[in-house]
C-alpha cells in the first residue's frame, strides 16, 4: 500500500505502530502511555514522551495527502488522548474533535466507529470538569452502541459504566 507515497506520507500511515511499540516498552517498564490517566500515579515524563512521539506523526498529516482517511482520525484521536495525558486540554480537544468530525464525514455522525474517539473526548471534558457536555457525550455513545452491539456486549457495558459514572459527575 505505500507504493507512490513520499517519505512523510509513510512516516504518518506507519507512525501509529511506533506509538503502540513504544507504549508496549513503557509497559514492560511498569506502565504504558496510558499509565498516568488511569492509576492517577501522574507520570508526567511518560505522558510528555507519549505526547512527543504523537506529534511527529500528527505533524506529518499535514503534508500526506494520500493516507487514508481511517488511519488519518486514529493517528489524531491517538495524539488527542497524548496531549490529554501531558496535561495539555485544549490542543487536546481541539484533535480529537478534528477526529471526530473525519470519522463523522466518512461513517456518518452516529455511527459505532466513533465512540472511541467520542470516549477520549469523554476523558478530556472530564479532566477540564465539564461534567454536564461529557455526560451528554458518554449518554450519546451509549444510544449509538445500543443500536450496533448486543445487549450483554463487553463495549456496551463499558460504555453503561461510563455513562453512569459521568453522570454521577454532572449531578445527574
Amino acid at each position: 500500500w505505500s507504493r507512490g507515497l513520499d517519505r512523510n506520507e509513510i512516516h504518518g500511515a506507519t507512525a501509529f505502530l511506533d506509538v503502540r511499540q513504544h507504549d508496549a516498552k513503557l509497559s514492560r517498564r511498569g506502565g504504558g502511555a496510558r499509565t498516568p490517566c488511569v492509576d492517577g500515579r501522574g507520570n508526567a515524563d511518560r505522558a510528555r514522551e507519549a505526547a512527543a512521539i504523537t506529534q511527529r506523526s500528527y505533524d506529518a498529516l499535514a503534508k500526506a495527502e494520500r493516507i487514508p482517511a481511517e488511519r488519518r482520525a486514529t493517528l489524531m484521536a491517538t495524539h488527542g488522548h497524548a496531549l490529554l495525558l501531558s496535561g495539555e486540554l485544549v490542543e487536546a480537544e481541539r484533535v480529537v474533535r478534528e477526529s471526530i468530525a473525519l470519522g463523522s464525514k466518512l461513517y456518518g455522525a452516529r455511527h459505532y466507529n466513533n465512540t472511541s474517539r467520542m470516549s477520549k473526548l469523554v476523558a478530556i471534558l472530564r479532566a477540564q470538569a465539564r461534567h454536564v457536555e461529557a455526560a451528554a457525550l458518554a449518554n450519546e455513545i451509549v444510544a449509538i452502541r445500543r443500536t450496533s452491539l448486543p445487549p450483554h456486549h463487553p463495549m456496551l457495558m463499558f460504555a453503561l459504566h461510563g455513562a453512569s459514572r459521568q453522570n454521577l459527575l454532572a449531578g445527574q
